[in-house]
């Protein structure tokens, strides 16, 4: 191969004896090998093939053993995900496999570049190169579905996510939901490729107890609309059938005898029970106060002298009955006892939601003929804000009431203050400071609805270990009656003093040695 060769004829007669003689072409002569290029015999798929698998594998028979390293391929387009090219044949063969699949009904094009042995490139030969086949025209069908066909006890708030068979054209889709909830919006994602799922949000939940049939229609890039797959489409879910308990309880007082409860209303609910005790602690059940098929209730407790705590639930009797608890509200009496000997100071709490935003909302209620000062315990700065009349008006810091804050108020009268109100859970922050003029004793309220009957049940949750505490050495109760603290205090051996009672309302404070947070449990958990 590619040697060039020399031919001349030296003896040579005709027959009839006469010698060569030099003519119209040359003698001697010379000619050039060339070399024997590769080429491909054959493919799989075929140039103009169609219908080809989404992962059918790419063969391309050469017509000699090839170098190997040499080849060179592309794809267009390209699904990505290739092996290393197989040989086999004698490497006269090799095996293009992709793990991730060609576009649905898109011709595809190959262009295989390779060298045989001696180095010599492809060549052009009976069979195209580069060459195109196009990829199967199949229709889409639905793959997943979430909730699933017959699914129960589906959260109202769920979303539908729906997962196709392959990428759809998102401007097709069409949905129904029966029946609608309304405020709907859609989300497409990938799960194998893009926009293969679609999420369906909904602003406004489901119905409890309710049935729901979801229709979906779509159609792929290729304009293929859905087709029956794995799973139904229609299909139905159902969610639970139970109610919820009453959210959001609020108190407040209509003068002059009447505490009014309100709520937001429950779903499939056909009446609300409203019950009370005078005890929190009191298990359930409580007495029923009365019944309604509204969202509020008027009780006439609020100047009977007396504490009450209240609880709605939801009723429906073919949803299994009652709902659980609502918020645990609570109405109390608290008496203000004037004595012209004693400074009438009294530290109180607040429950944690209340009439009560600043001091002065308490001021504009109770007036100066009933008292002189507002104060509020900072836990931060470890000092006393206060708001006070003088010279005719209020005066000072007009402070802002946040849940859990430790007030209280000097007393220019005797006055009962009837304070209504529900408790939610928030943590409070108790910090330690090692400055010399700082006694690090926090004044705070606890909730009405706690679950708190002494200082020692204080002391259990905040320092639950054996030993020596780490958090608190005190809790002190403010005693109006005689204008002093009581205590219950770590002594270095264990705690003494007086494990008094705790009631609604009583102004409480704990002495820390150490910075912590602290969030006060309540009988019945919030429902906000």
């Amino acid at each position: 191969e590619d040697t060039t060769y020399t031919v001349e004829i030296t003896v040579a007669q005709d027959m009839d004896g006469d010698p060569l003689e030099a003519g119209p072409v040359p003698n001697p002569w010379s000619f050039t090998t060339m070399w024997d290029s590769p080429t491909i015999t054959n493919t799989i798929p075929f140039d103009g093939d169609t219908g080809v698998d989404y992962y059918a594998d790419i063969v391309v028979d050469f017509s000699e053993t090839m170098d190997t390293a040499s080849l060179i391929y592309t794809v267009t387009p390209d699904p990505l995900g290739w092996q290393a090219p197989q040989w086999s044949n004698f490497d006269m063969t090799v095996t293009l496999v992709h793990s991730n699949p060609f576009d649905e009904c898109t011709p595809t094009t190959v262009l295989v570049y390779a060298e045989d042995t001696s180095a010599i490139p492809l060549a052009a030969g009976l069979v195209p190169n580069p060459w195109t086949f196009t990829v199967i025209c199949e229709n889409p069908w639905i793959e997943v579905t979430d909730p699933a066909d017959g699914q129960a006890d589906v959260p109202v708030d769920s979303d539908i996510v729906v997962t196709f068979s392959e990428t759809m054209d998102t401007a097709s889709l069409i949905y129904t939901v029966t029946p609608n909830p309304g405020g709907w919006s859609e989300q497409w994602s990938q799960t194998t490729v893009l926009d293969d799922t679609v999420t369906l949000s909904h602003a406004n939940p489901f119905d409890y107890c309710q049935t729901y049939t979801v229709t979906i229609a779509a159609d792929d890039l290729a304009g293929l609309p859905l087709v029956a797959g794995l799973v139904p489409n229609p299909w139905q879910f159902s969610t639970p059938c139970e109610l919820l308990a009453p959210a959001g309880l609020q108190i407040s007082r209509e003068p002059l005898s009447n505490v009014n409860l309100t709520w937001s209303s429950v779903a499939n609910t056909t009446e609300y029970r409203i019950y009370e005790s005078q005890d929190k602690f009191a298990p359930f059940p409580w007495s029923l106060l009365g019944t309604t098929a509204q969202t509020w209730f008027v009780a006439g407790h609020l100047d009977d002298g007396l504490t009450h705590y209240y609880i709605v639930r939801a009723y429906n009797a073919a949803l299994g009955g009652e709902s659980a608890n609502s918020t645990m509200g609570v109405k109390i009496s608290k008496d203000f006892v004037f004595n012209p000997a004693q400074r009438n100071i009294f530290w109180m709490s607040l429950p944690y939601v209340s009439e009560y935003s600043t001091a002065s909302d308490i001021a504009t209620e109770l007036t100066s003929s009933n008292i002189n000062v507002i104060g509020k315990w900072d836990r931060q700065k470890q000092k006393t804000d206060v708001y006070f009349y003088a010279r005719g008006k209020w005066r000072g810091t007009d402070f802002t009431i946040n849940a859990g804050d430790g007030i209280y108020v000097g007393a220019v009268s005797s006055f009962t203050w009837y304070i209504v109100g529900t408790d939610s859970s928030v943590s409070l922050n108790f910090s330690f400071s090692l400055q010399a003029n700082k006694i690090n004793r926090h004044w705070f309220s606890l909730p009405y609805t706690g679950s708190y009957g002494s200082a020692s049940a204080i002391v259990a949750e905040i320092e639950p270990g054996p030993g020596a505490p780490t958090k608190i050495v005190e809790v002190g109760k403010w005693d109006p009656n005689t204008q002093s603290i009581v205590t219950y205090y770590y002594d270095g051996v264990g705690w003494s003093g007086v494990d008094f009672n705790i009631e609604p309302g009583d102004g409480i404070y704990i002495k820390v040695i150490k910075s912590f947070d602290w969030q006060p449990n309540l009988i019945t958990p919030e429902v906000p």
